[in-house]
């Protein structure tokens, strides 16, 4: 079980959608359904491609394990960004902050995108001074 579980992580080291990589891979059997089901390594890689409904079903499955946190640069869409500048919604990477920064302390990798001009970038930079007791690497652009 222990090497499916390391050729399982290794196929989803891609930039498509993890939860979709999850799935296709739990789907093969039940066998395989149970070990990604009862693998909190495979959960505690949290994206912000992944769908912000999704995240938590991830922290849930990582259990207390350490996670990797990883935001990218949002692609442009129009219509999301005249929405956010209407405060009619929050940005994506929005909604992953306020998923991922109250788990703070098991964050044990992080790289961080921020746009420039973001709004909430100096809020996510002030409350990034809680402890990170396991943080061991961290990037921000």
């Amino acid at each position: 079980m222990e090497l499916l579980h390391t050729i399982f992580q290794a196929s989803l080291e891609t930039p498509w959608d993890r939860f979709q990589g999850l799935k296709a891979i739990a789907s093969v059997s039940w066998l395989w359904f149970k070990i990604v089901k009862g693998s909190p390594g495979l959960w505690a890689v949290l994206d912000s491609r992944t769908p912000a409904e999704r995240l938590p079903i991830f922290i849930k499955r990582a259990g207390d394990l350490p996670v990797t946190i990883t935001m990218h640069q949002p692609a442009f869409d129009l219509n999301s960004y005249l929405r956010e500048l209407t405060g009619e919604s929050e940005s994506n990477n929005g909604a992953f902050l306020n998923l991922v920064l109250p788990i703070l302390d098991r964050w044990r990798e992080a790289s961080l995108i921020l746009q420039r001009g973001q709004r909430d970038s100096a809020e996510t930079l002030g409350m990034l001074e809680k402890p990170a007791p396991l943080l061991k690497e961290f990037h921000l652009e």
